[in-house]
């Protein structure tokens, strides 16, 4: 079964969802502390990174461009929040917010930061065109023209 189709529609819904059940105030309060969590993640995603780069044979700038290429954050982030949610109301809706701000954080700045890692470990040329789909043909290489 092929779900990539309406994968996008479902994660637009589960974002419009999840931001509704959240007043703007309690958003606002938990930007700090999704901030912060987006902080710890990246800071302990490069502490692992460079700890163990010298035993794959990976140089300073090869390691740092692979922390910051393992930046994004998944939304499955949003469904276990739910969950937490659920189980614990009574912190829940601060975890809740601090949960969606560093996810809104990381969907705009995960790609950002892959980019820039790749580049940075010398995986790609620089200005080389990024690859589309065709319109058509999902998983299809699109035409250069």
């Amino acid at each position: 079964m092929n779900l990539e189709p309406a994968s996008r529609l479902l994660y637009i819904v589960l974002f419009v969802i999840t931001g509704a059940s959240l007043p703007l105030p309690a958003l606002v309060t938990g930007a700090a502390g999704g901030i912060a969590i987006v902080a710890a993640r990246l800071a302990a995603k490069l502490a692992g990174v460079m700890f163990f780069a010298p035993l794959g044979g990976l140089r300073v700038r090869q390691a740092v461009g692979l922390g910051c290429a393992l930046m994004p954050m998944s939304t499955l982030a949003l469904m276990l929040q739910h969950h937490v949610v659920q189980q614990y109301p009574a912190f829940g809706p601060e975890l809740a917010a601090s949960v969606l701000a560093a996810v809104i954080v990381m969907e705009i700045a995960g790609p950002i930061a892959v980019q820039w890692g790749l580049q940075l470990a010398g995986e790609t040329e620089p200005g080389a065109p990024v690859p589309t789909e065709s319109p058509g043909k999902p998983g299809a290489p699109a035409e250069e023209t």
